[in-house]
């Protein structure tokens, strides 16, 4: 899902596949995978589920958050129009990955424990020997040497200038999400909400 935490979850799976496989792995975005280079391992981070992808890898990584929450940070980052429609589309695609997954990773767990979800990551991945104080420092590396505006993304990391637009965390959506707009999502999301655990109502 997008803006919940998915490239951290990029680069954890990247470092340690990058451990074990070394020059074998091609990485990068969805958009860019014909212009990869051709290697063993290839590792593709995808927004819109794709049932093709979905079917052709050996190992699916998924993570999401209270769809509020992640539309209204692609609100603030990327503009999207606050229409109901879009939430549908975020838990059609919730639905479609979460069937196809091996490892999910939610938001909220993420922003509560960084180093347990590393943990989740590398048994999925069936990798042994890593540190995971050196995982986070090269993540929190990788965030500072992507803050250049001449490019819309960095090529290895994913990451974005200021990727975050919050301090993280629940309920930052209420300035975004509100009104008419909040009303139509819980009420047409309602079972979403939960079967997630994310209560409804202003936080």
């Amino acid at each position: 899902m997008p803006r919940s935490a998915s490239t951290w979850m990029y680069n954890v799976t990247r470092i340690l596949l990058q451990q074990k496989y070394g020059d074998d792995l091609a990485g990068g975005w969805i958009k860019d995978y014909h212009e990869m280079p051709k290697r063993p391992v290839s590792l593709v981070k995808i927004h819109h589920f794709d049932a093709a992808y979905a079917r052709r890898a050996n190992t699916v990584l998924y993570s999401y958050r209270d769809v509020r929450d992640s539309f209204a940070s692609s609100i603030r980052k990327f503009n999207v129009k606050p229409r109901v429609e879009y939430a549908h589309k975020l838990i059609r695609y919730d639905e479609g990955w979460k069937n196809a997954a091996d490892c999910v990773m939610r938001y909220e767990d993420f922003v509560e424990n960084q180093a347990q979800e590393i943990r989740k990551i590398a048994d999925t991945l069936d990798i042994k020997n890593y540190s995971v104080e050196n995982i986070l420092q090269q993540i929190a590396d990788l965030k500072g040497s992507a803050k250049s505006k001449e490019k819309s993304h960095d090529k290895q990391s994913l990451f974005h200038e200021n990727h975050a637009t919050t301090k993280g965390g629940h309920g930052n959506w209420s300035s975004e999400i509100n009104g008419e707009l909040l009303h139509q999502i819980e009420t047409e999301c309602r079972e979403w909400f939960i079967e997630n655990e994310y209560p409804l109502g202003s936080p």
